[in-house]
């Protein structure tokens, strides 16, 4: 008969993991600042491909 009883420690159910969600409720200002320093990031990263060479743009005749 002991060994079906269970002790308070068993008999209480195990939390579920907080989650990204939990996370992101919690801590907004932390996720928007990490968003934009990962925008600011791919946009350093691919800069090179965003810009057109300026000498190859001739500003003046596109006047």
């Amino acid at each position: 008969m002991t060994d079906a009883m269970l002790t308070g420690a068993d008999a209480l159910p195990r939390p579920k993991r907080a989650g990204w969600w939990r996370f992101v409720r919690r801590n907004p200002t932390l996720v928007l600042g990490a968003a934009i320093l990962l925008v600011m990031g791919l946009f350093a990263l691919f800069a090179s491909f965003l810009a057109g060479d300026p000498i190859t743009m001739q500003p003046a005749q596109r006047l």
